[in-house]
């Protein structure tokens, strides 16, 4: 019996040179979370997204607001 097909599958591969302390880092948070290097690192991708994009939503909700008041 074959695997369930992915709704959303990982078509692609990406490689990274790190540095000692680097690798330690993604170890010790992968650890820390019981969860994979891979699992590690896309949590931190997602969570930095999140905080750009939530910046860029208050940088223009913010020039929104200036432009009503004047």
């Amino acid at each position: 019996m074959a695997r369930p097909k992915s709704t959303n599958p990982k078509k692609h591969r990406l490689e990274l040179r790190l540095n000692d302390d680097e690798l330690s880092d993604i170890d010790y948070i992968a650890k820390s979370l019981n969860v994979s290097r891979s699992e590690a690192i896309l949590d931190a991708v997602q969570y930095r997204s999140q905080e750009i994009y939530s910046a860029t939503l208050l940088r223009e909700g913010t020039a929104v607001n200036q432009e009503t008041k004047g």
